[in-house]
């Protein structure tokens, strides 16, 4: 899915072509209305709006200008114009657009895979949301699952000195003495 990146957020293309339809007239206008004079013709004022008057009396090069404008922009900083149409990049969470909340089904990284096995794992989040993670990261889940180990646990008891190894069980107290203890994972 293609994203836009504007104003340090992630849109999916549809918002983010919308944010450009919106702020690219403007800014186009702003552009034509700093960079010209007041059109004026035998003495007489035409326009102090030189960006109306081209709409208005040349629509098709308004149009061309203006497309060659967003061009120019395309290569200007995020922060002024949005960035795209971009091939989602590897995160460490599953990115969702800044406006609708799409999932914009991004890779992830190794942390980013656990974050969302944890996530699932402990329901933390919208169950829905939690769901389309689930269904899309499916494989990525499962290799992840495939390769966990169960953490081992061992001990050392202050009472009589024995350190014992519990595998993968987690007593409170200590097989020997039967004194409690503090678990330490490997």
């Amino acid at each position: 899915m293609d994203t836009y990146t504007y104003i340090a957020n992630i849109y999916c293309a549809n918002c983010g072509t919308d944010i450009i339809e919106k702020i690219l007239p403007e800014l186009y206008d702003r552009m034509l209305n700093e960079c010209s004079e007041p059109i004026v013709v035998a003495g007489m004022h035409l326009s102090t709006n030189p960006a109306e008057l081209l709409k208005d009396q040349d629509p098709i090069a308004y149009r061309c200008g203006m497309i060659d404008y967003e061009d120019s922009l395309s290569r200007e900083n995020s922060d002024y114009f949005p960035k795209g149409p971009n091939s989602p990049e590897e995160c460490d969470e599953p990115q969702h657009c800044g406006d609708c909340d799409d999932f914009l089904e991004n890779p992830l990284t190794e942390d980013g895979v656990e974050y969302v096995f944890d996530a699932i794992k402990e329901s933390d989040g919208d169950k829905k949301t939690l769901e389309t993670w689930q269904d899309f990261y499916k494989t990525e889940l499962q290799e992840y699952k495939d390769n966990q180990k169960e953490p081992t646990f061992y001990y050392s008891c202050s009472s009589c000195k024995s350190v014992t190894d519990t595998g993968t069980s987690q007593p409170d107290k200590c097989e020997t003495c039967g004194k409690p203890i503090t678990l330490m994972k490997d």
